[in-house]
């Protein structure tokens, strides 16, 4: 299977860092709800947010204080169009060519599905064919890099094209998430936690 679920319980428990471990952890920070979604949102180091598509404005960092265990999540559900968040490392350039798979933790309704996007350095613009779709609660979900299928990506649209074969995940700018459907409230819509992306940087330049 190229996409699973690692688990599944109710509790926000992002994986534990391991020495000598190369990846990037998104999170968000445990601060207040907002919409936009801004770069002070981000409690991760080392990488630069952005927003595309036409629902970019309208997705919100949420949090319900008088929820038990309640994450600090990314919510799509006043979204009045396609949307995506992309990562990109201030170091340069980043590998995933030798990572097994991409995990994060979300919550889709309503028909939603999250999506993996990348910026490929000659490629460009790239999303995964599967997807995390909806569940009855929050889940930990797997997408195995090495049977992903990708399609173009129209990042300004947030509009999945042809599809492309014999992508080589060695150079990227850039990696995200993607859900290719307006939000409809809390029952269409999608919800990050967090997402683990194993990967090596290649310094710029390099």
């Amino acid at each position: 299977m190229t996409a699973s679920e690692c688990s599944v319980g109710d509790e926000s428990r992002p994986p534990v860092p391991v020495a000598g471990s190369s990846r990037y952890l998104v999170r968000w920070a445990q601060s207040a709800p907002a919409r936009p979604v801004t770069q002070e949102q981000l409690a991760t180091a080392g990488l630069a947010l952005a927003l595309h598509g036409p629902g970019r404005l309208d997705l919100k960092k949420s949090h319900h204080d008088d929820r038990s265990g309640d994450p600090w999540y990314l919510w799509s559900g006043t979204c009045r169009g396609a949307w995506a968040v992309s990562f990109r490392p201030v170091a340069g350039m980043l590998d995933l060519s030798g990572a097994a798979c991409v995990r994060w933790r979300a919550w889709q309704s309503g028909g939603h599905c999250l999506r993996f996007l990348v910026e490929h350095a000659s490629e460009g613009w790239l999303v995964s064919a599967q997807g995390d779709g909806a569940t009855a609660g929050w889940h930990e979900f797997r997408l195995e890099l090495r049977a992903v299928g990708w399609h173009r990506l129209d990042i300004g649209s947030v509009v999945m094209g042809a599809a492309v074969t014999g992508i080589h995940l060695g150079r990227l700018r850039a990696f995200g998430i993607a859900d290719l459907e307006a939000g409809g409230g809390s029952g269409a819509c999608s919800r990050l936690d967090w997402m683990e992306v194993p990967a090596t940087d290649l310094r710029s330049g390099t």
